[in-house]
């Protein structure tokens, strides 16, 4: 049992990291884009529409209310 909890943890970590990969070099080729880079607001705009498909966002939402 504590094996296999390790191996879930490693695996949540890989992913996180991955993420974090792959979100660093979104965010480095739209700042080639850019030019001078984006406002604060664009960025969440463009790493929103990326990163979390409309049912991502439905799914966020429900699980807030369900708190």
């Amino acid at each position: 049992m504590r094996a296999s909890r390790l191996v879930d943890d490693l695996k949540v970590e890989a992913v996180g990291l991955q993420l974090l990969d792959i979100a660093r070099t979104w965010f480095r080729n739209e700042a080639a884009i850019a030019g001078e880079g984006h406002t604060w607001a664009e960025f969440k705009l463009l790493f929103k529409e990326k990163f979390f498909s409309p049912t991502d966002k439905i799914d966020l939402v429900r699980q807030f209310q369900d708190l």
